[in-house]
């Protein structure tokens, strides 16, 4: 039995009909979508989609979470992914934008259809399929000339009529200012360095620094993310770590150049750590865990008295309040301290690519 079937025999008498029109609407267009695994770096937590097929089996389990799993490590949760056709009516709009910066255009993508494509409310998803729409088609008749290739993906669902059997999305096109996040060549990796220039690496190296202490300064087992990049929906605990771009500034009037003209500089950053799912005790475990971390690695230095503080955060659907804390730190460190960190880290943390019979380790 065919998919049209299935989906026929299940249909209310509305949802057929306006099956059938968008049928009619859409002249039997079918959208392909590609999976794209999640792949953090783990030096500076910087997020890449990677095409699911250039991975490996271990590289794509590991893609998802921080640091969390050993190099090509194997598991219940491996799944096997691959491209999939959606029938439904796909419009677009394009909007010239104009920045101080960069002047870009943006897609904006509306797709009916009659299959589920994503949900948007999984937790923790570290797969993200990514759709190329190559211009207007009428089945096999060339669309229009002078079209160009976006690609897209989701960021919103409409509202959902069960008994209409139609799912309406809406997400814009790939920035061209993203464009370098999405990668289908795995030699990409190949030349990639750490991307930050401040204390980032620092505090994401939290997530493997298991000391064996003398004193009773115990380190939670929580995980540090970058702001704007924890995991769709993560359910705490764990902690962001925010560096605004006003907040880092230089302490040397001209940087140290080497030999080699590599340089480095005495800086400091502002740096909010935001604590999600903590009681006061654990908040104070992690507060007093990161001051015996800058004694004993001498990365960096404290130039303030950091306070742990309570935030609001409510949903008034529930009248309630999320357990949200915040501790700010005003850390000193030396650049050439930082980038010598992120060099361990990229030896230890190395992923696996396949490119046909051809096996690369990156970077």
């Amino acid at each position: 039995m065919s998919i049209d079937e299935v989906l026929g025999s299940a249909r209310t008498p509305m949802g057929a009909d306006l099956a059938a029109g968008l049928d009619t609407l859409s002249y039997d267009q079918k959208i392909t979508f590609v999976p794209y695994a999640r792949v953090v770096l783990p030096y500076d937590g910087y997020v890449f989609w990677v095409r699911t097929s250039l991975l490996s089996r271990g590289a794509l389990l590991n893609a998802m979470q921080l640091n969390e799993v050993q190099l090509n490590e194997l598991g219940d949760g491996e799944v096997s992914l691959e491209s999939f056709e959606v029938p439904g009516s796909l419009h677009y709009s394009s909007e010239s934008v104009q920045e101080e910066a960069t002047n870009q255009t943006r897609n904006r993508v509306v797709f009916s259809s009659q299959l589920p494509v994503v949900d948007l409310n999984e937790i923790n998803n570290g797969i993200l399929y990514i759709a190329t729409f190559d211009g207007p088609e009428l089945g096999d008749i060339q669309g229009l000339a002078g079209t160009t290739q976006i690609k897209f993906a989701f960021s919103t669902r409409g509202s959902y009529y069960k008994q209409t059997n139609l799912w309406h999305y809406v997400g814009h096109a790939v920035y061209p200012t993203m464009a370098s996040q999405i990668v289908d060549d795995p030699l990409f990796f190949q030349a990639l360095e750490p991307i930050v220039s401040n204390s980032l690496p620092i505090w994401l190296s939290l997530n493997q620094f298991r000391p064996d202490w003398p004193v009773p300064v115990p380190l939670p087992r929580i995980t540090f993310y970058p702001s704007f990049l924890v995991p769709d929906n993560l359910e705490p605990p764990y902690i962001s770590v925010h560096i605004d771009y006003e907040d880092t500034e230089s302490h040397q009037e001209m940087p140290v150049l080497g030999a080699d003209s590599s340089s480095s500089q005495l800086m400091q950053d502002n740096v909010r750590l935001v604590l999600y799912g903590c009681n006061n005790k654990v908040a104070q475990d992690i507060y007093y865990a990161l001051l015996q971390h800058s004694l004993d690695t001498q990365l960096w230095g404290v130039c303030n008295m950091p306070a742990i503080q309570d935030e609001k955060e409510g949903q008034s659907e529930f009248n309630t309040l999320a357990q949200k804390k915040r501790i700010v730190f005003e850390a000193s460190y030396s650049q050439e301290a930082v980038r010598d960190l992120a060099r361990q880290l990229i030896t230890s943390c190395i992923p696996t690519v396949i490119v046909g019979d051809e096996i690369l380790q990156t970077p």
